[in-house]
């Protein structure tokens, strides 16, 4: 199962945004509806959160769009509906949000709310990776691990572990370690290597 994001970011500007957001400033829209998320400063109010990520979300607002995409999965502030997540994950992931795609890569791996796809799910994975993301670090050295996707590749698998673990993802250290007992000392080195080439390239 893909390890997917489910929180909200949080602004603690605790300045009210409200005239800003009703005159149309998008990252006032973007700041009241986490605030009435929240209940920041204002009693919470999924729908009224929902309103104004919708309102930022329309302008193109990635962080609205990932947001809109996580209340309509979990049908807080809106009906449940996977095929509505489904798209406001698509849209944030196209503009990069890293967490978007992680989320849109754990619907296609379960069929929800669009085709079950593994490809699809590794692909976005891999850019969310790429991009930093310590969840989807961890996600495409499992999906290398199971073959899930993509060619099982216990050296990719291994490397990408490696990457998560020095981003502080604990959680991948057993999983690494697991999958090295399957491996030669050469296969390890190698792993090795490549992760540290993926870290000096990002400095």
């Amino acid at each position: 199962m893909i390890h997917s994001a489910s929180v909200l970011r949080r602004d603690s500007n605790a300045v009210s945004p409200q005239p800003s957001a009703r005159a149309g400033e998008i990252a006032a829209q973007q700041k009241l509806g986490h605030q009435y998320y929240q209940g920041s400063g204002v009693a919470q109010d999924y729908v009224l959160a929902a309103h104004w990520f919708q309102m930022a979300a329309a302008q193109g607002l990635a962080g609205a769009q990932f947001n809109l995409g996580l209340m309509y999965y979990q049908g807080r502030g809106l009906p449940l509906d996977y095929v509505q997540a489904a798209a406001w994950y698509q849209l944030a992931a196209e503009q990069g949000h890293t967490d978007a795609q992680i989320n849109l890569a754990s619907m296609y791996s379960n069929g929800e709310g669009v085709a079950q796809y593994d490809a699809e799910a590794a692909r976005l994975c891999t850019l969310a990776a790429d991009s930093g993301n310590v969840g989807a670090q961890f996600n495409i050295g499992l999906i290398y691990a199971n073959g899930k996707g993509v060619v099982k590749d216990q050296i990719k698998a291994h490397m990408w572990l490696s990457i998560a673990i020095a981003s502080g993802f604990k959680r991948a250290i057993e999983k690494r370690d697991y999958i090295a007992l399957n491996m030669t000392n050469d296969e390890i080195e190698q792993a090795q290597r490549l992760a540290l080439e993926w870290q000096v390239e990002r400095l």
